[in-house]
């Protein structure tokens, strides 16, 4: 049958796009930008604590009012969640200067159904955020209105990675 799934991935999981993602990490893998691994369920469960916990961090941040650290740890959680998308779909994530625009648009490609967290738009605002926020440029101009955004953005990211693991059989 050919509408049977090959591997548990292959699934249709509401808000989870797990053949798009595939097919976007594949393209990557083409091009030496991921490899394939064994066990990224269980790296990708590791990663999304990780991420959690750095949001849980940022959210710390905000609350005593350190903006410029808040913003940079909630990009911390936002890219950790991107992470813990590939790894479930079964890709490593990649060690080159691209990393960053590799996970991203494996993510949004399979998270896209439900969350736009991880849109293109939405990293060049974390990575705009964060060019202003360089101590070698002066006093940081994070301001509490970007940590909300930030904070936002990573926690709906981080949602919808646990969302997507939980819903694995």
């Amino acid at each position: 049958d050919r509408y049977r799934p090959r591997w548990p991935s292959e699934r249709y999981v509401a808000g989870v796009d797990y053949a798009e993602g595939k097919r976007v990490a594949g393209l990557h893998q083409e091009q030496g930008q991921l490899e394939q691994i064994t066990g990224g369920t269980d790296a990708a469960r590791l990663c999304a604590a990780r991420a959690r916990a750095r949001l849980e961090a940022a959210r710390l941040a905000d609350d005593e009012g350190r903006w410029a650290d808040a913003y940079a740890t909630a990009h911390e959680a936002y890219l950790g969640a991107a992470e813990a998308t590939v790894l479930l779909l079964g890709f490593g994530s990649p060690t080159s200067g691209k990393r960053e625009s590799v996970v991203t648009t494996v993510a949004h490609a399979t998270l896209k159904p439900d969350t736009d967290a991880m849109a293109h738009a939405a990293v060049q605002g974390f990575l705009a955020g964060l060019a202003e926020a360089r101590p070698e440029r002066g006093a940081p101009t994070t301001s509490a209105d970007d940590v909300t955004w930030a904070l936002d953005l990573a926690g709906r990211a981080v949602q919808a990675v646990e969302a997507a693991i939980l819903a694995l059989p």
